[in-house]
């Protein structure tokens, strides 16, 4: 699945984006010189620079886009809703497949060389020897999503918690879930952790329409345990205190409440939560299962492939 191709057997690439120009100047073919290229810096990633030769991120079609790396910057573990081939420009960059970065499994791609990264696979990015620079094509619209620890590494300094924070335990709930049992439009978005608290908002859609969202908090207590607190649509707020808590998982529990009275979020390790909630209903225990993908957060969050 993970392929290197030597540069020629993509010669013919730069004649489709010479024939895109050519379409946008109703005239003879014109090149697009490196000297017209517009470079910006990404946020939270001062190595990195990049700027789209052709088409943008929201735009449908083919786009180009090039990216800089200064020497020993990373890119840290992300994935794309669409397939992309980075063709090694300058320097040598080095990859890797997985959601943590290892630097034990990245593979060196020489310049000239093509490294293809599959739609929904996740890789990070390494220029271990020195500044690299790289093209990577694709059809859009196209995005970024991080992993659950590099999302976390680039919040910013505002969303860092100590390691004795029991919120950081759970830094894994962070981002943008779509429901995999609903309609599209459906599921759940966590801020990371700052100020001492996580907060979120939570959505279900049927037949095209909002059905019922609410807000959610979770905080620590007096006593040091993780409190979920959710507000739905309609109806009182209500807290569930942390039962069980671990790396993957948390539970948390309120017995006084009709139904649930346990709320629980446990992280499956390959972007995607397994939510449940579950009690005693009618003096029949039952559960309701909400499994979640991680999604583009610009996107509508939905049910996923």
């Amino acid at each position: 699945m993970h392929r290197i191709f030597p540069l020629m057997l993509l010669c013919g690439f730069s004649g489709a984006a010479f024939a895109q120009n050519d379409a946008m100047q109703n005239d003879a073919p014109w090149p697009i010189l490196p000297v017209s290229l517009h470079w910006v810096g990404v946020p939270n990633a001062p190595a990195l620079q990049a700027t789209w030769v052709l088409g943008s991120e929201q735009a449908m079609g083919a786009y180009v886009l090039r990216v800089r790396i200064a020497a020993n910057g990373r890119i840290p573990p992300h994935a794309h809703p669409d397939t992309r081939n980075s063709t090694v420009l300058s320097g040598t960059l080095y990859v890797g497949f997985g959601e943590s970065f290892d630097e034990s499994k990245v593979l060196a791609v020489p310049t000239g060389a093509v490294y293809v990264a599959p739609a929904d696979v996740m890789h990070y990015i390494w220029a271990k020897d020195g500044n690299v620079e790289y093209q990577e094509t694709g059809v859009g619209p196209t995005g970024t999503v991080l992993a659950s620890e590099a999302y976390m590494s680039v919040a910013g300094e505002s969303s860092q918690q100590t390691p004795e924070s029991p919120l950081a335990t759970i830094s894994w709930l962070a981002g943008c879930w779509g429901s995999e049992s609903a309609e599209a439009g459906s599921g759940e978005v966590w801020l990371p952790a700052a100020g001492g608290t996580m907060l979120g908002v939570e959505r279900t859609v049927e037949a095209g329409k909002t059905i019922s969202y609410g807000f959610m908090r979770i905080a620590a207590n007096a006593e040091g345990k993780l409190v979920f607190t959710a507000i739905p649509s309609g109806q009182d707020e209500t807290s569930f205190t942390q039962l069980n808590l671990s790396a993957d998982a948390i539970t948390f529990e309120n017995l006084q409440h009709d139904f649930p009275q346990r709320v629980i979020y446990r992280s499956l390790g390959d972007g995607r939560i397994a939510g449940r909630i579950e009690g005693i209903s009618d003096g029949v225990e039952q559960g309701i299962d909400f499994p979640l993908k991680r999604v583009l957060c610009e996107a509508p969050v939905g049910k996923a492939p």
